[in-house]
């Protein structure tokens, strides 16, 4: 059932969960919850209207159980990580709103929240993303290299709260300006911290003329254990781009990473590195 008012959208639900096994031709029950939330799962997904595009969302113990599972991966070389879509109502509405050119927000690395908390949309010429999540079984380091991050054993038995918010505001007619942040603590029940990650961030565009482009990002993380100072790295970008459309356009962007640079909300798998990329296209367009 839903509760709806002015703006507003309650929708509880319940999830059981039964499992039995066949045992010399008779039916037995294991012994399957260690937690009454293991057997029966309740759920509730609030909406809030804060205006015409600016919403509120929240959510506790949400129910992805109807969410399409993951196509499966073939790994040839388990080395690498992998990168998987977002499909969970919670994260991928308003997803939009949390983009940033140095993608520091990658919602899978959150894999089993308790709840989710998000504000997201626009009001005038400001777009607005806020999220906050506690993580039941936070996942390791994502990281191909030997940067130092959290591994199995940091992450084994504790939670991990998560926050990030994006803000950006339309300027220069065409450009923008954003700004972002992003916080995850780890800990034992969140009784004490035992790893901490911190980033800022800011990025522009401007226009150049015409399909013009160009603008940068920087970063700046700090990452590290509770017993240990906190690691710094930053990642900075540039670039130039020539917007498709009838005829040809172009993008060239240049990064640099420290080997310091930690992303742990995010999916950034190197660090120490960097990079020179572009991008060629042409459209044409036949009269008939």
């Amino acid at each position: 059932p839903s509760l709806r008012g002015t703006g507003l959208e309650v929708t509880p639900s319940v999830t059981g969960v039964g499992r039995w096994t066949n045992e010399s031709g008779s039916w037995a029950t294991p012994n399957i919850a260690e937690t009454p939330l293991d057997v029966i799962r309740p759920s509730v997904d609030l909406r809030y209207g804060l205006g015409p595009d600016l919403g509120f969302t929240a959510a506790i113990l949400p129910d992805f159980s109807q969410v399409e599972a993951d196509v499966s991966d073939v790994r040839v070389n388990p080395r690498f990580a992998f990168r998987f879509p977002e499909t969970r109502p919670l994260f991928l509405d308003g997803s939009e709103y949390f983009e940033d050119p140095q993608e520091t927000l990658y919602t899978r690395s959150v894999q089993d929240p308790l709840y989710g908390l998000k504000l997201a949309g626009r009001d005038g010429p400001w777009a607005i993303g806020v999220l906050n999540a506690l993580d039941r079984a936070p996942l390791a380091t994502f990281n191909e290299n030997d940067t130092p991050g959290f591994n199995e054993e940091d992450i084994e038995g504790r939670q991990a709260m998560t926050t990030t918010a994006r803000v950006r505001l339309d300027a220069f007619k065409t450009g923008q300006l954003g700004m972002t942040i992003a916080d995850k603590r780890i800990g034992n029940d969140l009784a004490g911290v035992t790893g901490r990650h911190h980033s800022v961030g800011t990025d522009i565009v401007l226009p150049v003329g015409g399909r013009w482009f160009t603008g940068g990002s920087v970063t700046q993380t700090w990452t590290g254990r509770a017993e240990d100072a906190l690691m710094w790295g930053q990642s900075a970008a540039v670039f130039v781009k020539r917007e498709g459309g009838q005829g040809t356009g172009m993008e060239l962007t240049a990064m640099d990473r420290t080997p310091g640079f930690r992303q742990e909300t995010g999916y950034s798998t190197q660090s120490g590195l960097t990079s020179l990329a572009s991008e060629l296209d042409h459209t044409f367009f036949l009269n008939k």
